[in-house]
């Protein structure tokens, strides 16, 4: 163990200070916290940096191995002779592995095994008096199915599904795992939404200027009220804020909300055409007026 982080490349001499001092023992797996022939350590290897930490398996042989992702967990497990033969067997694998290769998360987020498991949408925090979270929650519930992690047995062993929520910077993902009789993985991660909800904000912050235009124009299509309701005043909010990644965001799309509330004064219902006109009409003139109509501008496009 020392050999390997001695033969480390450290930036600097006080990170390397740091890791043979700090370095710390991974209690809390699931299924690989059990084996006798190998141990799994916390490795410090850039202090004060999001992605300064990565997972070590030490083995009894001396062989060290950095676990940062699916070849260095499949190559570690081939060395196990595991045997997973039931569904349990193969979720709790999914989480250490999940916790090995995001031990960042774990470390700096106190995320329990890396990522924040959800069963749903109603998992996720949202202010219900904000209009920024009340689009982002429509856009979850009515455009995505949410659903508990499963486990469901295929040809070679199990097939993991399931999404997570991070609290410290609102990504919500999506986790496939194939999980082979021998514990090898083949995993995909999809992000689906970032960042959304209440999150609490970590060592790094988002850059949040709220859903991206095709969110909004997505609800506004919609056939329900709600959500076209919904994306005018949250248009109409933004519009007016002083807030500064409010102002980039209308300023970059101005021409693209001003032709989607256009759109939405022909709508079928009447609450949703008169809001689309008051929208329109207390659209700053200044950052909203343009040479050419809606109708132009598409048929250039």
């Amino acid at each position: 163990m020392i050999r390997f982080i001695s033969g480390y490349h450290f930036e600097r001499d006080i990170d390397r200070q740091n890791a043979l001092s700090e370095l710390k023992r991974i209690e809390d797996l699931h299924v690989l916290g059990s084996q006798d022939q190998v141990a799994f350590f916390c490795f410090p290897t850039a202090a004060g940096s999001l992605r300064g930490y990565v997972s070590l398996a030490a083995f009894m042989s001396g062989e060290v191995v950095a676990v940062a992702d699916e070849a260095a967990w499949n190559k570690i497990v081939a060395k196990l002779d595991l045997v997973v033969d039931t569904p349990g067997t193969a979720e709790a694998l999914v989480k250490d592995f999940l916790h090995l290769t995001r031990i960042h998360a774990a470390v700096w987020e106190g995320v329990t095994d890396g990522v924040n498991l959800i069963r749903g949408v109603d998992d996720i925090p949202f202010k219900p008096d904000n209009l920024e979270h009340q689009v982002e929650k429509l856009d979850l519930t009515l455009d995505y199915d949410l659903r508990p992690p499963s486990v469901q047995p295929e040809n070679l062993g199990y097939l993991f599904h399931g999404f997570s929520w991070q609290p410290y910077d609102g990504a919500l993902d999506e986790h496939i795992l194939h999980v082979r009789r021998d514990a090898a993985v083949s995993y995909e991660r999809r992000n689906l939404a970032y960042p959304y909800g209440d999150y609490q904000g970590g060592c790094v912050f988002p850059l949040d200027s709220g859903p991206p235009m095709k969110v909004l124009e997505r609800l506004a299509r919609r056939q329900e009220v709600e959500p076209r309701l919904t994306v005018i005043k949250y248009l109409v909010m933004i519009d007016h804020s002083e807030f500064v990644l409010y102002k980039h965001f209308v300023d970059d799309n101005r021409k693209t909300i001003h032709c989607l509330l256009e759109d939405l004064t022909l709508d079928a219902d009447p609450s949703v055409k008169l809001s689309a006109l008051a929208a329109l009409d207390s659209l700053t003139s200044e950052r909203h007026s343009e040479e050419v109509g809606c109708h132009q501008v598409k048929a250039a496009d």
